[in-house]
């Protein structure tokens, strides 16, 4: 390359205003805060359902699926006969909500996931992206049951994002509280106290909302996490007063808060207020109740059971709660139910047997990662092999258990949530703090004095140096790309797109300056590729390999990038969320319905496309070739269902 001078006086003059700015920074006037209101108009699908015909109907209907599951399905034949749910698609999406309510009352976790995959037709067919974050949330809460946590945070994190690029306040209450209850089960108290707060937050925007029980109910289990079980009865409590005032009420959500309620006081030893608890708990509980209701309070009474030191009656009902059928479909209250019955059949001296149920329950925990649980499990083989007389594997498990449980004490006092007690309960080093405070500021003036004699003598000297740096340091970068694009083309050379360095490139670029927006990664795969070239030879491929790509560049937009990711493959990066689903259509279209013209053949071409929406520039940086193969396996579906289509992630 030519050394270009005016490229280097740039340069020095960039340079020159930077080191102004360095110069002057200590003499900054205080700048006003923003007296700016915020405008930002929340989103509220209700406000507009209560507009269509039925729509008050629909809206209460699904209300009442929340806890009354039969009423809410009579009341759905009565509206689907009357032809409600024909026209408006909101509606219909509602009705699906409904019905997946009432298939998560029943313990039907396969019927809520295929209700949530129908959510995501309507979403896609009639670009309703609150549709698509509701039926995100839902499947979230699903695959916490299955006490399947990574899929269950990858889940509410999308569902989050299309939440807060809509101002979707609702759902995002309900999807905070999500969050933090997977960051509960992982034990991760930081992040699920910052979630829950989040939640809560919001929530006193909306005083109704269903959610804000429930919040305060689960910051009640960070409490226990911290064992600090009067501050979690007090939470307890909280949420007790706030469902009594509220309009909607679930028996599912009371029992889980009193269940554990009772668990507080089995750790607590007080056998009266967990019995006392453990009833309440049952009063909620219908005649026909979800299974993982059930399991809870199968789990719970069996901990009041051992509390009162009914080892047989115990043993019974952990039995009865294992051999539930339907048991394998929830972890953690197998688990937890084979933990109660090792430790009646220990009471009971059936020590072998409940080495068996422990190590059971500790593989169980162990394949979740459900952190707190193992702990407890490692406690159990401790005690149990004291019990037998192995003191050496005794050692081991309680050593085990000691740095667990150390390693659980470290996270648990990095809780903000600790430190800000911490902080409140001692004055006096509140006192200091502001003593401290006002110490700094004094010495900082001076100290600021000080440095604005030393920057003026290191600017000097910094002049000086900086016109021959930026010369060198100009030669430097030259001669280092010219080798760089010697050993790397960051352009594929048969069709001029970019290759694949050139994407990531792209995608830390992305990082650096639009970390926050929304990206879709969709992989194009020509149809029929091998084919082609088998007829009509190799040139002619090249020829459309290069056609295709200049199609393709001139359909996305300004935002969006493509690249040559190999053979017939190309990968497109679409930005944010408008008219998404047009503008992946319109991929495969600019193909498909334009024949290629190239020397007297008239060929047909296709695309089949996967596609893996809403994901952030940092989960792409990090993890781009996970990524890629969902959207790859989403590409393969799309082959076996017939090719010159589209499949979502």
């Amino acid at each position: 390359m030519k050394h270009n001078p005016i490229k280097t006086i740039a340069l020095i003059i960039i340079s020159s205003i930077l080191i102004a700015f360095y110069v002057l920074e200590p003499f900054k006037l205080n700048e006003p805060e923003s007296t700016e209101v915020s405008t930002t108009v929340t989103f509220s699908p209700e406000d507009y359902v209560r507009t269509l015909p039925f729509g008050e109907k629909v809206l209460e209907t699904r209300n009442l699926s929340r806890n009354d599951a039969q009423a809410a399905e009579r009341k759905l034949t009565q509206l689907e006969l009357r032809g409600a749910f024909k026209h408006a698609p909101e509606l219909k999406a509602y009705r699906l909500m409904t019905l997946a309510n009432i298939a998560q009352h029943r313990g039907q976790n396969g019927q809520v996931m295929a209700l949530s995959k129908d959510l995501n037709e309507i979403a896609d067919a009639h670009q309703l992206e609150w549709v698509h974050a509701e039926s995100l949330a839902e499947l979230a809460i699903e695959h916490i049951k299955l006490g399947q946590l990574n899929e269950a945070s990858i889940t509410i994190e999308k569902a989050i994002r299309i939440a807060n690029s809509i101002n979707y306040d609702s759902l995002l209450i309900k999807a905070y509280n999500t969050a933090g209850v997977i960051a509960n089960d992982r034990a991760e108290l930081v992040d699920a106290q910052r979630y829950f707060h989040l939640g809560i937050k919001l929530g006193k925007r909306y005083p109704n909302h269903i959610y804000n029980a429930k919040l305060l109910s689960n910051m009640a289990l960070i409490y226990i996490f911290l064992e600090d079980w009067s501050k979690a009865l007090e939470f307890m409590e909280l949420a007790k007063k706030s469902y009594e005032n509220g309009d909607l009420i679930e028996n599912g959500v009371m029992l889980i808060l009193h269940s554990n309620q009772s668990f507080v006081y089995y750790n607590m030893q007080d056998a009266k207020n967990a019995r006392v608890s453990i009833n309440k708990a049952q009063s909620y509980l219908s005649d026909n109740p979800s299974k993982r209701l059930e399991l809870i309070f199968l789990q719970a009474k069996g901990d009041v059971l051992l509390l009162e030191e009914k080892y047989p009656q115990a043993a019974e009902l952990a039995l009865e709660c294992i051999n539930k059928p339907e048991v394998n479909n929830f972890p953690t209250e197998h688990g937890q139910c084979l933990q109660n019955l090792a430790q009646a059949n220990m009471a009971l001296g059936n020590v072998h047997q409940a080495k068996l149920d422990i190590e059971k329950a500790a593989t169980i925990f162990e394949q979740f990662g459900l952190r707190n649980w193992i702990i407890r499990s490692h406690k159990l083989l401790a005690e149990l092999h004291q019990q037998l007389g192995n003191h050496q594997a005794s050692l081991v498990y309680f050593m085990s258990y000691h740095d667990a449980n150390k390693a659980l004490l470290f996270d648990k006092r990095q809780s903000e949530l600790y430190l800000v007690q911490q902080f409140f309960e001692t004055q006096a080093l509140q006192q200091d703090f502001e003593l401290a405070n006002s110490e700094k500021k004094l010495a900082g003036v001076i100290l600021e004095q000080q440095q604005t004699r030393t920057r003026v003598i290191v600017t000097l000297t910094i002049s000086l140096i900086m016109g021959l740096a930026i010369v060198l340091a100009h030669a430097f970068k030259t001669r280092a790309q010219n080798i760089e694009l010697k050993k790397v083309n960051l352009k594929d050379p048969l069709t001029g797109l970019g290759n694949r360095r050139f994407l990531e490139k792209s995608i830390d670029e992305i990082v650096q300056t639009n970390e926050s927006d929304i990206y879709h990664l969709a992989v194009i795969d020509l149809d029929n590729f091998k084919q082609i070239n088998d007829t009509h030879g190799h040139v002619i491929g090249d020829m459309i390999l290069t056609q295709t790509a200049s199609k393709l560049e001139q359909i996305i937009e300004v935002q969006d990038s493509i690249v040559r990711w190999g053979g017939e493959e190309f990968v497109c990066i679409l930005k944010g969320n408008h008219n998404l689903i047009p503008r992946i259509n319109q991929l495969g279209e600019s193909l498909s319905e334009q024949p290629f013209y190239l020397e007297g053949n008239e060929i047909v071409v296709t695309a089949s496309i996967g596609v893996n929406r809403y994901l952030s520039a940092r989960e792409m940086q990090h993890d781009m070739d996970s990524l890629f193969n969902q959207a790859d396996q989403a590409l393969y579906r799309a082959k076996a269902l017939g090719k010159n289509r589209i499949e979502f992630v």
